[in-house]
């Protein structure tokens, strides 16, 4: 049930909607209907960024994002023969987007009544406040800054107990006892900005706004069952994504700046050649498209970095302190997870002798058949990079729901 810091209720009378994922490399964006319960995938673009548009995840060139983000709705739009929809839900990345999980223990004066969804948008209100006096402590510890300027951009709840009984949304249920886990998202309020001034020159309307590693976690199929667990890890080109999820809830997410850039950046410098062609042999290499040598010089170039990678993942695992025990299970997607060093380093790394594991994790790849309630008949969203924008278009059939129930 997303509650959206952009999310205006306003009536969608075609139905018909856009996810946008501004990544560092690439711009991805789905065009879909939600009709039979299910996000209907109507058109797909894809379009490489301007190595100067973003950064780590953060918009760095509005213009440049603008301009991209415009030439991958055209080319969605090809497939549907019609306008592009305005209604959009966007993705957002980078090491400063962190979520503060709140639970919150209350008992109803009349338990015969049902839950409203003003009822449970109070509770809401009233933890959001509480969980900024935290969001701004956490974002001065890492950027050293005395009162940074932040803004919610995502409160969800994801987890919620009606008299000790699971259940999936609060809102229509009878009962005293009450038991929610509260997420909210928050980001630094110049990032917002970026990409609130990309909706308007795009001449978008924003109903809903997730940080992708959160929009990947409640989008799976299964995440919500209480037995599901699992660590999500999202490679994208500036960034590596971080969720966990435990009992079919989000615990936590974190970023971190490290993507598949570092490697193709290490590329052009080992072989000498510009950014364009090192990406180019960096996605060659990781499709088994390069000749032997070729190949053997590329998997050097990548090794170099590998350690800082997986150190990093190891050390954003350490911050989520709420985690006892982590999941056995990786799950991962994200464009730059297709460099088979990526899975071999996870494999590999002695995870029992750092972290508290019942035993050595798994790891699994996304695919976008594995995004819950998704219709794609033509395969137009095939590929492990399309899993976050569907993801994102996922949680615009909760946000439907939720306006049902409003």
């Amino acid at each position: 049930m997303p509650f959206s810091f952009f999310t205006k209720k306003r009536k969608n009378s075609n139905q018909t909607y856009l996810s946008l994922d501004v990544g560092t490399e690439f711009v991805k964006t789905v065009i879909f209907d939600l009709a039979g319960n299910k996000v209907n995938v109507r058109g797909v673009g894809r379009v490489r960024q301007p190595i100067s548009a973003v950064k780590n995840g953060q918009v760095t060139n509005v213009k440049n994002v603008v301009d991209t983000s415009k030439s991958a709705i055209e080319k969605a739009t090809l497939s549907i023969q019609s306008f592009p929809p305005t209604d959009v839900a966007i993705g957002v990345a980078g090491e400063l987007v962190r979520g503060i999980p709140v639970v919150v223990n209350y008992n109803r004066e009349k338990p015969e009544e049902k839950i409203t969804f003003d009822e449970v948008s109070k509770v809401m209100d009233k933890i959001q406040e509480m969980s900024m006096q935290e969001a701004r402590k956490i974002f001065v510890e890492s950027t050293g800054k005395e009162n940074p300027l932040v803004k919610p951009i995502n409160t969800t709840v994801v987890d919620a107990y009606i008299d000790e009984y699971r259940v999936e949304t609060p809102i229509g249920f009878p009962g005293k006892a009450v038991k929610l886990t509260i997420y909210t998202t928050y980001a630094p309020l110049i990032h917002i900005g970026a990409l609130d001034s990309v909706a308007k020159a795009l001449k978008l309307h924003p109903i809903l706004i997730s940080a992708e590693p959160f929009a990947v976690a409640r989008s799976l199929k299964g995440a919500r069952e209480e037995n599901f667990e699992s660590i999500i890890i999202d490679v994208g080109g500036g960034t590596t994504d971080i969720a966990i999820v435990k009992k079919g809830g989000v615990v936590d997410t974190h970023m971190i700046a490290f993507g598949g850039r570092v490697f193709t950046k290490r590329i052009a410098q080992e072989m000498n050649i510009d950014y364009d062609k090192a990406e180019k042999m960096k996605i060659d290499y990781s499709n088994n498209g390069l000749e032997r040598p070729i190949a053997n010089i590329v998997k050097k170039a990548v090794s170099k970095d590998m350690h800082l990678w997986i150190t990093g993942v190891e050390l954003a695992l350490k911050e989520f302190t709420s985690v006892k025990v982590f999941p056995s299970t990786i799950l991962l997607c994200g464009g730059g997870s297709l460099l088979p060093e990526i899975k071999d380093a996870l494999i590999q790394h002695p995870w029992t002798d750092v972290l508290q594991f019942e035993r050595v994790p798994k790891v699994v790849f996304l695919k976008p058949e594995n995004i819950d309630s998704i219709n794609d008949p033509d395969g137009l969203a095939m590929g492990i990079d399309m899993v976050t924008p569907l993801s994102l278009a996922r949680l615009v059939l909760d946000l439907q729901d939720e306006m049902k129930g409003a």
